[in-house]
């Protein structure tokens, strides 16, 4: 709500981290209270990052994809590529995952964890078992 709280993003960039096996990007929000300046929480700025992009991508989807679309094609193994099959099953009975990244390892991790999100979302409604190939 506009003027109860305010928040700030810090991103710090470090690219020689992929040598290290650490991620090359590093964030956090910070919220506060709009009226008396208190901090109310830290966020992870990455996770909350990824999180906005994958509901927006899903958001997209109930306007633009048809009606009756149920496969989803995941370009990537990241972690947006992770929060995908959740997002979507909250618009779309999502019965088909593929997945395409640079790996087959990959592919086939964030296939499975894919298979796991999506399932779980939706059996609240009805699950099926989902059909998942990993391509690369």
């Amino acid at each position: 709500m506009p003027g109860r709280y305010y928040g700030i993003k810090t991103i710090n960039i470090a690219p020689g981290n992929a040598a290290l096996g650490l991620p090359g990007l590093h964030a956090s929000y910070l919220l506060f209270d709009g009226v008396t300046g208190v901090p109310l929480a830290v966020i992870d700025g990455a996770e909350l990052t990824s999180r906005r992009t994958a509901a927006a991508s899903a958001l997209a989807a109930r306007w633009l994809a048809r009606p009756d679309a149920r496969h989803l094609l995941v370009v990537g193994a990241g972690q947006v590529a992770r929060l995908l099959p959740e997002a979507y099953g909250a618009v779309r009975p999502i019965d088909r995952i593929s997945v395409w990244a640079r790996s087959a390892e990959k592919a086939q991790r964030s296939r499975a964890s894919g298979r796991r999100r999506a399932c779980r979302r939706r059996r609240r409604r009805t699950c099926r078992p989902l059909a998942a190939k990993p391509t690369s």
